[in-house]
């Protein structure tokens, strides 16, 4: 659709005027000939022949006036210089006004005020609003074979601070003691400040429990998970209440939105914590082939394809890097070495290896399909319609079903190895640093038609294939730069995000201070470290482990704790782990309790969805956006900001303060600007008027100019006076004034003979005098 600026627009304009101009006179002159009778008096020819000369039938028709032969240097170069200026002004007249154009640029840095802006969204109206009761951060202790709530590191009973190895299991306080919030507040609690900490992350939705045995049986906040919209399919930057969701590369950034308006346009930054997942995938080499049975969809005859997993076996992999996980956890190494050590396990449940030869390959073949469809009641997870997020080695295991036991426990047992070796993280370990979270599992690509055709046409009996990815991911936690802008009033919908970028920073001793708490925590345990920014005062807290850097992944979370068995309201510890948990657990479930839970993910009812998986399962570079989308789509409605700039005390119960405060912004106006190349013409036409006019003023100083001689050769050159001078009356002369010519000889009828071929015979009729 042609969308025309105002230098367009003025530009046609300028044109419709051009052809205006040109065309009515030529158009007048037609209507002047059509009526004109023959005979008429010598003033009405000389009216006539001012018309007909103006206009530009001389140069169409080619007429004498146009002549360059037998004419003197001065009147043709001069015609022909007024012939040039005249298409060259018609040209600028055209083309100038396309250099205009009507733009918002910045024009001063002002003081703005800032107003508490809701979210009208389905995000903003499925929001609770912010809880009156303070943080519950709840832990657990396995004894024999169950789980009993237990206090938390730091936790207070009766007032005094105990150890979580001992004490009575009877009475547990479930708030978070002052001295440890205080900590993971200390680098966010700046008045005006936008950094968010994790005691500002709220849960979207919760409920209130009670409990003999925590806080004396007085309420306390639990969080509960309800999804609200899928924010997958956005593919931009947008704002919902209390968060900055990126849908293009995947994250989301914690802020209750205030907004400013009353300006054409203004922009501002804000350092915004942000929340992204980090997956690296790697493919396996190894495919799923089946044949759907039906229009529907499912599959029949489930096999693996050997692409060079089994029969080209990658090297075998260096151990993973841990002693810097907490900046880089190298999940690239994680998911090569898991890849490698599932087929290894896969080739050893196929009896492509023995024991004794695993982990070599002994049996490979390259383009080989075997066997691995599953029990009958677990055919419905193949389907050729969706994507599916597996336990590594789960294709293998569900294809076992005649194996022994033993046989089926020792293959179990190496898949739980390579997984845990691939999450690096020992749950009967003491936990540090290196103990970040990460998740390994397969992701199982959106199928596609193995003879090439259009995977959106499903037909029964037809081939399908589906790529295996090895994957590891994690969660980081960053300080982005985030851009804002707003035009017209102040509300979230006038409000947009104009862009994020890594904050800037100059050396190592100005980067930010990320802490984890430290737990002696070993799996009998469940508990979910506090991490975050600190101020520098406690980096040197032997209470905490310290990195000192742009961003930091987050610390590992016990993997029993998803989405839907939150225990605290402690958000900011549990979901980032959770969301994780329950990703790989709903979509591993044949139940789908993932699309009971949260709406389907697979893209097996929403058809756009499977378009993207579909484009995105190309290869193991544009995979892992799969993942990362799901995952930031599951804590966006698990998570909300309250770190407000407007709440004067820092307070996450301040979620929606209605105070305004003013901030520095730069404000924009709509300006006129212009594009020099479009004035080429008129520059050039602009030289020429000034070396005419200059030549012109020499002319009327140091030549023979009068306007005598002007007024005389008009004169002399009018049709009616050359008919009669000489003609009509023998005192006729060009020097003659007008009034004196018209009552003498300007009245005499003169007669235009043969129909346009010039004569010498004019009739003479003197005017009778009255």
């Amino acid at each position: 659709m042609f969308d025309p600026t105002v230098g367009q627009v003025s530009g046609l304009i300028a044109l419709g005027v051009l052809i205006v101009q040109i065309t009515l006179p030529l158009a007048a002159v037609v209507v002047l000939v059509g009526f004109l009778a023959d005979d008429n008096t010598a003033v009405t020819w000389s009216v006539v022949g001012r018309l007909l000369q103006s206009s530009w039938w001389p140069t169409i028709l080619q007429a004498d006036a146009t002549a360059t032969r037998g004419v003197r240097l001065v009147p043709v170069a001069v015609s022909w210089l007024v012939l040039l200026a005249t298409l060259l002004l018609s040209v600028a007249s055209l083309v100038t006004p396309f250099g205009l154009t009507d733009a918002v640029a910045s024009s001063v840095s002002t003081v703005a005020p800032f107003r508490y802006a809701p979210d009208l969204s389905a995000f903003g109206q499925g929001t609770l609003p912010p809880p009156s009761l303070p943080f519950s951060r709840l832990c657990s202790v396995k004894l024999s074979s169950r789980y009993v709530h237990y206090p938390c590191p730091g936790a207070l009973l009766d007032n005094a601070t105990i150890n979580p190895r001992s004490g009575n299991l009877s009475k547990m306080a479930s708030p978070v003691p002052r001295n440890v919030s205080d900590i993971f507040s200390s680098a966010t609690s700046a008045r005006g400040g936008s950094l968010s900490g994790i005691f500002d992350l709220l849960p979207r939705h919760y409920v209130t429990r009670t409990r003999p045995e925590i806080d004396g049986g007085r309420p306390y906040l639990e969080a509960t998970f309800r999804p609200l919209d899928k924010i997958i399919l956005g593919d931009r930057l947008e704002l919902f209440e209390g968060l900055i969701v990126d849908s293009r590369a995947a994250g989301l950034g914690f802020r209750n939105h205030s907004a400013t308006g009353g300006f054409v346009g203004a922009s501002w930054t804000e350092d915004i914590t942000w929340l992204e997942p980090v997956t690296e995938c790697v493919d396996s080499n190894v495919s799923l082939r089946f044949t759907i049975a039906d229009k529907d969809g499912s599959a029949s005859d489930v096999r693996l394809r050997d692409d060079g997993g089994f029969s080209e076996p990658r090297p075998r992999p260096e151990p993973v890097r841990i002693d810097e996980a907490s900046t880089d956890p190298d999940l690239r190494g994680r998911a090569y070495n898991a890849a490698w050590a599932l087929n290894a396990v896969s080739a050893l449940a196929l009896n492509l290896t023995t024991e004794a030869d695993f982990p070599r390959i002994v049996a490979g073949a390259p383009g080989k399909d075997y066997d691995v469809s599953p029990a009958a009641n677990q055919f419905e997870g193949y389907r050729a319609d969706r994507i599916r997020i597996r336990t590594l080695g789960r294709v293998v295991l569900d294809s076992m079903k005649n194996a022994t036991s033993d046989r089926r426990m020792d293959v179990t047992r190496r898949i739980e190895e390579l997984k845990s070796d691939c999450q690096a993280f020992d749950p009967d370990g003491q936990r540090n640093l290196s103990s970040v979270l990460v998740r390994c599992y397969a992701l199982h690509g959106a199928p596609r038609r193995s003879d090439g055709s259009d995977p959106r046409i499903m037909e029964p009996r037809s081939e399908w294939e589906q790529s295996i990815f090895t994957c590891a991911s994690s969660t980081r936690a960053s300080v982005k730069e985030v851009t804002f802008g707003a035009n017209g009033t102040a509300s979230l919908s006038n409000t947009r995000v104009l862009g994020v970028r890594d904050k800037a920073l100059a050396d190592i001793l100005s980067k930010p201070v990320w802490a984890v708490e430290k737990a002696e925590l070993t799996s009998s345990f469940i508990t979910n470290p506090l991490w975050g920014l600190v101020d520098e005062k406690f980096a040197g807290d032997r209470s905490l482990w310290r990195v000192r850097g742009d961003s930091m992944f987050l610390p590992g979370v016990s993997p029993l704790l998803a989405l839907d068995d939150l225990q605290d309201s402690l958000v900011g510890a549990a979901v980032p782990g959770a969301a994780w948990t329950s990703l790989l657990k709903w979509t591993e479930l044949s139940s789908d309790s993932l699309t009971e839970l949260a709406g389907d993910y697979s893209g097996q009812t929403t058809f756009a969805l499977l378009s993207l998986w579909q484009r995105l399962s190309r290869d193991a570079s544009s995979a892992p956006r799969i993942v990362n989308l799901i995952y930031t789509d599951l804590l966006s409605s698990a998570l909300i900001g309250s770190r407000s700039r407007l709440d004067p005390a820092a307070s996450a119960a301040a979620a929606t303060p209605a105070d305004v405060s003013t901030f520095d912004v730069v404000t924009y106006s709509r300006r006129v600007q212009y594009q020099l190349v479009y004035a080429i013409p008129a520059v050039i036409i602009l030289a020429l008027w000034l070396a005419v006019l200059a030549f012109a003023l020499f002319s009327v100083i140091f030549s023979r100019f009068s306007f005598r001689r002007l007024r005389g050769l008009v004169n002399h050159t009018g049709a009616g006076r050359a008919f009669t001078t000489g003609n009509v009356s023998e005192f006729g002369s060009p020097a003659q004034r007008t009034c004196s010519w018209l009552k003498r000889d300007g009245r005499s009828v003169v007669k235009y003979l043969d129909g346009g071929e010039a004569t010498d015979n004019v009739e003479e009729t003197h005017s009778q005098k009255a």
